[in-house]
């Protein structure tokens, strides 16, 4: 199936900023600070527009990986980006 949609304008919901964790940056105290991995940057590039097979144009990745990314650990961030990639490369040929 060949997947090259036509899109409007940007979604006003394109703009939106990721949300900030709850979490204090605060060690507890008499505590160690939490050593935690950083998360991926999203690989989001503002041009937010599906196709007929809900593929984002701008970034390339599938409408239920932008969904998931929220709540995916590292491991399937870099999936998500990795095949997001060979998405767009495909696309541009």
């Amino acid at each position: 199936m060949n997947c090259w949609g036509k899109c409007s304008p940007a979604s006003p919901w394109s703009n939106l900023e990721p949300a900030l964790s709850s979490k204090s940056s605060e060690p507890r105290s008499g505590a160690e600070p939490e050593r935690v991995a950083p998360l991926l940057a999203s690989p989001c590039v503002r041009r937010c527009c599906l196709d007929e097979c809900d593929i984002c144009l701008g970034c390339g990745r599938s409408l239920n990986e932008i969904l998931d990314w929220g709540s995916a650990d590292t491991a399937r961030r870099q999936a998500i980006c990795q095949a997001a990639q060979a998405r767009l490369s495909q696309r541009r040929g």
